[in-house]
């Protein structure tokens, strides 16, 4: 994917990813009540930039670039902008059980899966 060859919008995307929702939730801005879903991040183009220490037009360019890809789509709401980000469950973190070759052993091996990249951690 061509994200991975760009650092500065890789850690971009990854922030969308960390900043979704993993189920929904209301949030209020600036006096109203928004419902956010799965898979969804409510922040204005405005948070983006100063988050990312860029300009508002920078932010707009990157957010056309992943709907552009189908990465995300766009929702804009009087006060912010809904990002939903396209096929999420295959992007959301989960544990996954590796079988030990132990036997009986009461610890084991997880993984974290991401995509089809699985990270071993070891519980002791």
């Amino acid at each position: 994917n061509w994200i991975w060859t760009d650092a500065t919008k890789l850690k971009w995307w990854l922030d969308i990813l960390l900043s979704v929702n993993h189920a929904p939730a209301t949030v209020m801005i600036k006096g109203r009540l928004i419902t956010c879903g799965k898979g969804q991040t409510i922040k204005s183009l405005e948070t983006w930039a100063r988050d990312w220490n860029t300009t508002k037009k920078t932010v707009h360019n990157f957010m056309n670039l992943l709907k552009s890809d189908g990465m995300i789509e766009t929702q804009n709401l009087l006060v912010t902008t809904c990002i939903t980000v396209c096929n999420y469950d295959n992007y959301r973190l989960g544990k996954t059980r590796i079988s030990s070759s132990e036997g009986n052993a009461q610890h084991g091996e997880f993984g974290t899966v991401l995509g089809t990249v699985t990270w071993p951690v070891v519980l002791r």
